[in-house]
């Protein structure tokens, strides 16, 4: 019985601390543009929302470690067909309005 409590506390400490974990490892907006003027000079160089490009796309930014506006554009393409996962041609617009190209998306040739 003490044997299953310490594993069920063990699991519920993982648990309650798992969240707190990831959450810290997730950059944000704050913290890159801190790291760009430290490194470049240029202060709260991205900003929540770019005119004529769109908003901060905090999801791209967790999932993909990159700093976009916008969402996602460009058409899928499947990179698994095992469990059928597709990914964006572009994830998004840079500050310029450029697309950003998508480093998961496959290449469109083999040779």
């Amino acid at each position: 019985m003490k044997q299953n409590l310490k594993k069920f506390g063990l699991l519920l400490v993982v648990v309650l601390f798992l969240p707190i974990v990831s959450l810290a490892d997730a950059p944000s907006l704050e913290s890159i543009n801190a790291e760009i003027e430290k490194k470049f000079g240029p202060a709260n160089y991205f900003v929540e929302t770019m005119p004529g490009v769109g908003d901060f796309n905090y999801t791209i930014l967790e999932k993909y470690r990159v700093p976009v506006y916008g969402g996602p554009h460009g058409g899928e393409k499947e990179v698994d067909s095992k469990t059928g996962r597709t990914e964006p041609r572009f994830l998004g617009y840079n500050e310029f309005g450029e697309s950003v190209p998508n480093p998961e998306y496959p290449f469109d040739s083999s040779r």
